[in-house]
């Protein structure tokens, strides 16, 4: 199998949008305000971390990743493209991860509300990334590559559901009284383990 490039040559992009080049300062107030303490762990966490996303190529991240921006062909299920890149900027590759748990599941609304993920959802995360890996080989062979991945993940879904999105301003961490789903995606999708879908 050919080697991609996705680790060579110089990196041509760096984060300087209004997140990419704010992460740090965005998770220190996510470790500090979350509204629980394992939600503040990992964010705390993630900040710890926060050195091995100099691993990872900067690319050019959607920024919002949901089944409505999804545009697929309903006779062969294949992608046609994305729509509303209005908070597209350069990031760490797999910040925009969060994105494939939406398609895993659901925001059930009883019996008991909460995010569910659909009984095929391991099934399908798996073969996500054996094809992610077809087209990135070295993610296959690297146990460092494939954490820093996850962590980048981990970090984008922080970012997009730990702030509430006030008219655009992206600067209030959530809270329980007025954010409640928000906090069921945080923590639906950051109690997930082996995201990658390798068995380690």
């Amino acid at each position: 199998m050919a080697s991609s490039s996705f680790l060579r040559g110089p990196q041509r992009y760096s984060c300087t949008g209004k997140i990419g080049s704010t992460i740090r300062e965005r998770l220190q107030k996510l470790a500090q305000d979350l509204p629980t303490p394992s939600l503040r762990l990992h964010a705390q966490s993630a900040l710890e971390e926060l050195l091995r996303l100099d691993d990872l190529p900067v690319v050019l991240a959607h920024g919002d990743v949901v089944t409505s921006n999804i545009m697929v062909d309903a006779a062969s299920g294949r992608l046609c493209g994305l729509v509303d890149w209005a908070e597209a900027e350069y990031l760490p590759f797999g910040m925009c991860l969060y994105g494939l748990e939406y398609l895993l599941g659901y925001l059930a609304r009883s019996p008991v509300k909460g995010f569910r993920y659909y009984t095929c959802a391991e099934t399908l995360r798996q073969a996500f990334w054996e094809e992610v890996c077809e087209c990135v080989p070295e993610l296959r062979c690297s146990k460092g590559l494939r954490s820093a991945v996850e962590l980048s993940r981990d970090v984008g879904v922080l970012l997009w559901h730990g702030f509430a999105w006030d008219d655009g301003a992206i600067e209030r961490v959530v809270n329980a009284e007025d954010d409640d789903e928000e906090l069921m995606f945080l923590q639906a999708f950051l109690e997930l383990t082996d995201v990658t879908g390798f068995r380690l």
